[in-house]
């Protein structure tokens, strides 16, 4: 229960492990990854996320993923999600 006039916060807990994390995640490395944090993503068995990062920068899919609205973009990629939430380390 909360005290009188004090924010009340969901514990939360994460990161998720689930289509959605690993969609969230995706979306965060679209930005330049530089050599040493990608050999250490790698190190840490997220050599496919990396993969797929940047199979969709050579294919000019990030434009086109950020033309689209959350749900489309989740959506879109979502079969990719898929494979990617099983392979992923916890």
């Amino acid at each position: 229960m909360c005290a009188p006039r004090h924010d009340c916060r969901s514990a939360a807990a994460g990161p998720r492990h689930d289509e959605l994390g690993t969609f969230a995640t995706l979306i965060s490395r679209f930005a330049h990854l530089p050599p040493a944090y990608e050999q250490a993503l790698r190190a840490l068995g997220e050599g496919q996320m990396v993969d797929l990062v940047h199979e969709l920068e050579d294919r000019c899919e990030v434009e086109r993923l950020a033309s689209m609205d959350v749900a489309e973009g989740l959506g879109y990629l979502w079969p990719r999600l898929q494979e990617l939430t099983k392979i992923l380390p916890p």
